[in-house]
């Protein structure tokens, strides 16, 4: 199914709603909305290092990841 995906979006702009992080992290740009305004925009790379609100919601995912599988 994510090689479909990646087939149908390739060439694409797509504005996505995901519920699972792992879903963006493909993604080049990603802009982050809190109260229904930009907080932060770029590439998940950059995005995931920051402590902002995109870096503490992977953050606090793999930690529940990495707990469930212990």
């Amino acid at each position: 199914m994510r090689e479909a995906l990646d087939r149908l979006m390739g060439g694409r702009t797509v504005i996505a709603i995901a519920h699972r992080l792992s879903s963006l992290r493909n993604f080049d740009r990603i802009v982050v909305l809190q109260s229904g305004k930009g907080c932060e925009d770029g590439p998940p790379r950059v995005l995931v290092q920051s402590k902002g609100v995109y870096g503490n919601l992977v953050r606090r995912e793999v930690a529940r990841l990495a707990k469930q599988a212990a």
